[in-house]
Formats: structure tokens, C-alpha cells, sequence
């Protein structure tokens, strides 16, 4: 997952499956910080289940993670807009000068909106309407 938001959040180079150089946890960020907020509890990952695309035969995990809002200011602070897999669809009134990006409220409405989103595909729309099935537990803080 930390390599995930690495690559995809901050457009860092590909380093899954041997590719690219070796990363050091302890030492390089984002993934130093990434795993002294998981193990303050401020960053708490949670396993879904998995998934499977019958007609390719890839299992997909599907995961969410509950981000403390700081935590998340302070690593992706210059979150990219564009990576190698195109443009990250963020409506323009969300940013600003003083906050590049912020989110979207997870409420009711806003799921039943990207639930109804021909463009969001199903392993998303599965992990969202599980997150949000499971929404107690998820943002319950430990």
C-alpha cells in the first residue's frame, strides 16, 4: 500500500515487483513517515477482502486505509494531479493556493454519488460500499 501512495499520490518512481531501486522503510520517505503514523495509530489499514476478475483470473485486495487528516496534509502535501496512468479527476474547487487538495466528505451522499459513477470501476465500488457498510469500525479511533 505505501508503495502505492508512493507511486500513484506522489508520482514516484515504479517500485513494485524489482522494479526500480530498493527502498529503505526506516529511512526514505514517504515510507518513514508512512510507518511511524501506522504504528502511532494515525494511519490505520484495513483488509476488505479479495476479489477475483473471473475472466482474467487477478485477485485484487481490497483495502481501505483511515488516514488522521494532518498525517495526510503532511505527507501529500504536493499530491500529484497527473501520474504515468493520466490525470487524477479532482474538481478544481477543491484546491487552493494555501491547501492544494482536499477531500471529499464520506457521507451518504457522496458514496451514493461514486456508487452511481458509470466511471468508477467495480473493485472501487466494492471497496466503498464495504467501507462504508463497515464505517463504525473503520473510523473508530483506537
Amino acid at each position: 500500500m505505501m508503495r502505492e501512495y508512493a507511486e500513484e499520490f506522489l508520482n514516484m518512481d515504479e517500485v513494485r515487483q524489482g522494479r526500480g531501486a530498493p527502498i529503505d522503510y526506516a529511512a526514505q520517505s514517504p515510507f518513514r513517515e508512512l510507518q511511524a503514523a501506522k504504528t502511532a495509530g494515525l494511519v490505520r489499514p484495513y483488509l476488505l477482502g479479495i476479489g477475483l476478475y473471473v475472466a482474467a483470473w487477478k485477485a485484487t485486495i481490497l483495502t481501505v486505509c483511515v488516514f488522521d487528516a494532518s498525517v495526510f496534509d503532511d505527507i501529500f502535501w504536493n499530491m500529484a494531479t497527473e501520474n504515468r496512468e493520466g490525470l487524477f479527476e479532482v474538481p478544481t474547487h477543491h484546491r487552493t493556493a494555501a491547501a492544494p487538495l482536499t477531500g471529499w466528505d464520506f457521507t451518504e451522499q457522496t458514496v451514493q454519488d461514486y456508487l452511481h459513477d458509470p466511471a468508477l470501476n467495480l473493485s472501487a465500488k466494492t471497496v466503498l460500499e464495504l467501507a462504508w457498510r463497515h464505517r463504525a469500525t473503520i473510523l473508530q479511533r483506537h
